[in-house]
């Protein structure tokens, strides 16, 4: 077993310990939260019609807001503040983050662990009618993925035990690239918006599912990804509007063949797109991303260079936000023409806000293989969301795999991981 991994974790920790010990003071057990600074929590909220909870704008939004956690008030406080402030007086909005992943599987015909690192730069610019509802704003990612001392970054793994699902879809081998540039245009007082450019993977903007944040929610690839053939982040367009407020459509087009690391240019021009529509309904416009009921349908042409066949397919999705701590859900994916190795796939759960920012979740999973060859296979994932500081988050989680479909020898597998992120 590789030392070094252990070692990057404990790093990590030691940081936020270190951010503790400068801190004025501790929090007491029951105490309350501070109250946010007004330029912060006014400079940061997210009024985005478009994008899931992984999205830019969601992640900065949680990322700068003050935490309740052991630290009541954190020396990075005022760096938070003082973003917050820029924000206010010019529209700009940045936060880097990194993430670290350390999995290890109980069993595996291949390799057994895997760790990697996850580097983000964020930022957005409100550049046209600023402090109106009808703004026009410039979005961008630069980001590196790299593994970390072992054989394989954990995005490999669910090929090594031979699973269904991969237990991550994140943490995987990219160069450093742009991976995201571009312009978004609102309208209808901000009920509606139009995206286009080189998109995020469109997983992250259709079928809102609140806990699908890989960095620090479920990670597995079936909460990720569903049954869904999403392109990776490339050229696209993406519109939703909210024409009552509680009632939303969402459609857009994007580049099947897309690529991270390339500009999109050389094949946007081969005419193979992905296409998804989405309708649903929220009680109301700021519930959008937690209490959320929608139908979503997609089609995919086939891809000449892979041979991949035409395909479609949908999802349904139910989840609540019930007394601000519980959060059921429920969703059923289905694909079409063996375009993905699922063709059916439940899943539901629950999750649940313990403390401040700390979370917990169950998510359950299970799929019908699109080969008639190979077994149906259950999943399980439980995570604990540990918030150590304002800026530092430990996430231990365990995956049960039972009759992994690609692997006849073993009957259960588990897979047992640490996540930590540190964002500024």
């Amino acid at each position: 077993m590789r030392p070094w991994p252990y070692l990057l974790l404990s790093l990590f920790v030691v940081a936020g310990a270190a951010e503790t010990l400068q801190a004025d003071e501790v929090e007491p057990v029951g105490a309350e939260v501070r109250a946010a600074p007004r330029d912060v929590r006014k400079a940061y909220r997210s009024r985005d019609p478009l994008g899931g909870s992984a999205d830019i704008d969601t992640q900065m939004e949680f990322d700068a807001e003050p935490k309740r956690t052991l630290v009541r008030r954190s020396p990075l406080q005022r760096w938070f503040d003082w973003k917050g402030r820029v924000k206010t007086r010019t529209g700009l909005a940045w936060q880097t983050n990194y993430n670290v992943l350390y999995m290890q599987a109980s069993d595996s015909p291949g390799e057994r662990e895997a760790a990697g690192g996850v580097f983000e730069l964020n930022a957005t610019w409100d550049l046209v009618n600023r402090c109106c509802p009808d703004k026009g704003t410039l979005g961008f990612r630069v980001e590196n993925r790299h593994k970390l001392g072992t054989e394989i970054a954990p995005a490999g793994l669910g090929g090594e035990i031979g699973s269904l699902w991969r237990p991550d879809v994140l943490w995987s081998e990219r160069a450093w690239s742009v991976s995201q540039l571009w312009w978004e245009q609102r309208f209808l007082n901000g009920r509606g918006a139009v995206r286009a450019g080189k998109l995020v993977t469109p997983a992250v903007i259709y079928d809102t599912f609140l806990l699908r944040v890989p960095q620090c929610a479920i990670q597995n690839e079936a909460f990720t990804f569903s049954a869904t053939p999403y392109p990776d982040n490339g050229l696209g367009v993406v519109a939703a509007v909210f024409p009552t407020g509680k009632w939303y459509v969402m459609a857009g087009i994007h580049d099947a063949n897309a690529f991270i690391e390339d500009s999109g240019f050389d094949t946007v021009g081969d005419g193979e797109y992905f296409k998804a529509v989405e309708l649903g309904w929220t009680p109301e416009f700021e519930k959008r991303k937690t209490d959320n009921y929608h139908v979503t349908l997609w089609h995919v042409d086939g891809l000449s260079k892979s041979g991949r066949p035409e395909g479609w397919g949908g999802t349904v999705s139910v989840q609540r936000y019930l007394c601000e701590r519980w959060l059921p859900f429920a969703r059923y994916s289905h694909a079409a023409n063996d375009v993905l190795p699922i063709e059916h796939l439940l899943q539901g759960g629950l999750g649940y806000r313990v403390r401040g920012h700390d979370s917990v979740a169950l998510g359950v999973s299970y799929g019908v293989p699109s080969d008639a060859r190979l077994r149906d296979q259950w999943g399980l994932e439980l995570y604990y969301r540990l918030q150590l500081s304002q800026a530092l988050a430990v996430i231990p989680g365990l995956q049960m795999i039972w009759n992994p479909s690609r692997n006849p020898v073993d009957d259960q597998l588990a897979v047992f991981s640490m996540r930590v992120r540190l964002s500024l």
